[in-house]
């Protein structure tokens, strides 16, 4: 607590509060670990991820319900997200809790493309009481430095037209939309 900041008592359930709320987000976005997915991360990611998906399945009309809440597919994919090496992906934590994930896959482009390789973002999420916080942001931001390290200089991912606040995202880090994917170049 740090009196006379608008931070004494902040925490309401899971959303920060209080007189300054420039100063709550910067104390939260704080409080934000962002970290290599583990195995231990699991648990906390696959519900994240089986609600998002559902939500791509419906408005797609790819599945129903019964369908997928059978498949358990969200956990048996992460795990072998961390099992591939051309796979990565971060989780981010908020008081030892995921709350957001981004997923990336290694792939080759067309040989007529400038660069040989590029880091495509496969999913990103954030748990829907921790969204509007700057997560998705800091997570895009941690993928585009991995891809710099890794010597990549291509990001490229989906993301579908009804998704606005994705599209939005997108724009604000400064990606172009190509055919149905974003880039830049890193």
């Amino acid at each position: 607590m740090v009196e006379g900041t608008g931070l004494e008592n902040q925490q309401a359930g899971n959303r920060l509060v209080g007189s300054n709320p420039t100063l709550s987000a910067i104390y939260y976005m704080q409080q934000i670990t962002i970290a290599p997915l583990k195995d231990s991360d699991i648990a906390q990611v696959a519900p994240m991820l089986d609600y998002s998906w559902l939500m791509h399945a419906e408005k797609n009309d790819l599945y129903s319900i019964e369908e997928f809440s059978k498949a358990n597919k969200a956990t048996n994919w992460l795990k072998r997200m961390i099992l591939n090496k051309d796979f990565g992906a971060f989780v981010a934590h908020f008081n030892k809790q995921a709350v957001g994930f981004i997923g990336f896959e290694i792939r080759d482009n067309p040989s007529y493309f400038t660069y040989k390789k590029q880091l495509f973002i496969v999913d990103v999420v954030v748990h829907k009481d921790h969204q509007g916080q700057g997560i998705a942001t800091a997570l895009e931001q941690q993928v585009e430095d991995e891809a710099k390290n890794l010597g990549l200089h291509m990001i490229s991912g989906h993301v579908d037209t009804w998704n606005t606040s994705s599209q939005a995202l997108m724009k604000k880090l400064g990606r172009t939309k190509g055919y149905e994917e974003w880039h830049k170049i890193v």
